[in-house]
């Protein structure tokens, strides 16, 4: 086993500190601040507006060619004078097809690139701000915003967004043309078309509240059925089923009743832009009519204005029609900054990998308190208290104590889940935030109360620890664990799915399963916390020689209450409200008749 560990993680965004203002504040532009933040595939951004540029741009040109060739027709112009407008009109035509396709093909292509971006951009946020975004939110709400509300922005980045663009220029352009033509119809047409995008916009920034409540009580009822699928076990134990149902019931109800409303809102919007697009058409229509009348405008150019006019509303209402969503898009965007917003929970910005020749770590004058709590149990009670507490290395090291003493705020330190408040911890002489959090977690590793096995193999659930491991080294490691005989009875081996979180083994087996993943990581630091405290005599005997078997000359950090691991240790350290009030053997401590003594005696008598 290694006790110099010099390999190196790139961490990506973990290094920032600061926290954006989206986190605070309202966000201005949520939707453009989100195009903003992706930084892939803006080739194929362009190439999906220039076709839909071209696909609206040859719409209107083939309609405003087949306008003035009707009217051409119409005062009795030859055939062959029909020919030039027939061409512009297959070109057209020919064009706007080519563009659906650009349209389409490169508009998804950058949708899905930036959704997955944006997927990796919240992991990455969820990692480096954890674990207090975690803690403080449920399960699937933060589900909720990483699938739900980035699945809801394809509609912008492949449709909304590149066709409100195409629909402003090939708008423009058409309203160019109208001026050229007659300039009245030209105002009368950007009047509308200003309306129409004016209202639009206006309903979105009015149901804001409304869909920021949407999508928030989409990620309840989200939440409520992870909960649920997560607990149904406890809900069958307690007879719970039907109050749960009735609390998703009630909460999708509510869901139903803001999606109602919001499709209610939508349904006025679209009603009002097609009586802005009607009245707007008819404008053009009865000032051409008159125009015409007066010989103001030729007959060809008459024909060529309505069409050009009917023409130019159609990207103009496709967009608009496509704003129905637009204020939850501008919701679930908000959500989404706000998470990509978090602030690193810890900086990282340590150097290259430190040489470290020895694994013993010192609490100095250590304090520190929960954010928001001021305590791990009593309010306005630091978790520890000016600690001060030496743990030799190549040695076991027992720490015991009541709840809330500080035993797992220790190790949440050691890792830099947090840093202290005060004070500074060392390991091997180097204080830990001098450690690139990479190399931190390579000499430290920790086997929890409550293991975490994804939905995988066993082998899978081993190579955690180390990706290119063989598949000897995972028996090697499974043996030192005393894992390897039952893994050898699953139907698969180490290839048998171990289900969601492990269900399908026992708490004894997952626990020795962590034990050989911290083996196969061979940290020179291993934390046990509480590994023992769920299994029964049986499990516990295997698990405490799994524990002796991995010993070697690693520093081993056991928290637990039990005696018998508590007396397989070479040192006992007593904690009591964040401060060490005892230390010693076993034996010396029991001898002694103070805090660890009352603890033993406790144990004892139940």
């Amino acid at each position: 086993m290694s006790t110099t560990h010099t390999h190196t993680h790139a961490h990506g965004a973990a290094a920032v500190a600061e926290p954006d203002t989206a986190a605070t504040e309202p966000l201005r532009r949520p939707l453009l601040r989100v195009l903003r933040e992706i930084t892939a595939g803006r080739t194929a951004l362009a190439l999906a507006l220039a076709g839909a540029v071209l696909e609206h741009g040859g719409a209107i040109t083939s309609a405003g060619a087949l306008g003035w060739a009707v009217g051409a027709a119409a005062t009795g112009r030859p055939v062959g004078d029909l020919t030039t407008a027939v061409v512009i009109m297959a070109c057209a035509v020919l064009a706007s097809a080519a563009g659906n396709w650009m349209l389409g093909h490169f508009g998804h292509a950058f949708a899905f690139r930036s959704q997955a971006h944006l997927r990796l951009r919240l992991f990455d946020a969820l990692e480096r701000s954890a674990p207090r975004v975690i803690a403080g939110r449920r399960t699937g709400d933060l589900a909720a915003v990483v699938m739900g509300d980035v699945d809801a922005l394809e509609g912008f980045f492949a449709h909304l967004g590149i066709g409100a663009v195409a629909a402003l220029l090939t708008a423009g352009a058409s309203t160019a043309v109208l001026g050229v033509l007659y300039p009245p119809l030209a105002a009368i047409a950007a009047a509308g078309m200003l309306a129409a995008a004016a209202l639009t916009l206006w309903l979105a920034r009015r149901g804001r509240e409304r869909a920021a409540a949407l999508r928030s009580d989409l990620g309840q009822v989200n939440a409520d059925v992870v909960d649920g699928v997560q607990g149904v076990r406890e809900l069958l134990v307690f007879d719970h089923v039907r109050p749960w149902y009735a609390r998703i019931a009630a909460r999708t109800a509510a869901l139903r009743r803001r999606r109602v409303e919001h499709a209610r809102v939508t349904g006025l919007q679209t009603a009002a832009t097609d009586g802005l697009v009607a009245a707007t058409t008819v404008g053009v229509l009865l000032t051409v009519v008159a125009a015409t009348a007066r010989g103001d405008l030729p007959f060809t150019s008459a024909t060529m204005a309505i069409t050009l006019t009917v023409a130019a509303f159609a990207p103009v209402t496709a967009a608009v029609g496509m704003a129905g969503p637009l204020a939850p898009l501008r919701a679930g965007a908000r959500r989404v900054l706000r998470l990509l917003a978090e602030p690193a929970q810890v900086s990282d910005t340590a150097g290259r990998p430190l040489d470290v020749t020895g694994t013993g770590i010192r609490f100095e004058q250590v304090g520190f308190a929960y954010p928001g709590t001021g305590a791990a149990g009593d309010e306005g009670r630091p978790a520890l208290d000016g600690l001060d507490l030496d743990i030799p290395a190549g040695r076991m090291t027992a720490l015991v104590g009541h709840s809330g003493a500080g035993k797992s705020t220790c190790v949440n330190l050691l890792l830099r889940f947090w840093d202290p408040d005060r004070g500074r911890i060392t390991l091997g002489g180097h204080e830990l935030r001098r450690f690139p959090l990479s190399q931190l977690r390579q000499l430290v590793g920790v086997v929890p109360q409550d293991v975490y096995l994804f939905a995988g193999t066993v082998a899978d659930n081993l190579r955690l620890a180390r990706p290119d491991a063989t598949d000897e080294e995972l028996r090697s490691a499974a043996r030192a664990a005393n894992a390897d005989a039952f893994v050898q009875d699953l139907p698969q081996g180490y290839d048998t799915p171990v289900g969601e979180r492990g269900a399908m083994l026992s708490g004894g087996q997952r626990q020795r399963l962590a034990i050989a993943r911290a083996v196969l990581a061979d940290t020179p630091v291993l934390v046990l916390d509480e590994a023992a405290s769920n299994l029964d005599a049986h499990n516990e005997r295997l698990l405490q020689q799994a524990v002796q078997a991995v010993r070697g000359d690693r520093t081993l950090i056991v928290i637990a209450h039990r005696l018998s691991t508590v007396r397989a240790a070479d040192h006992v350290v007593v904690l009591d409200h964040g401060h060490v009030a005892e230390t010693g053997t076993h034996d010396e401590l029991l001898a002694r008749g103070g805090r660890y003594a009352d603890l033993m005696a406790g144990q004892l008598a139940t």
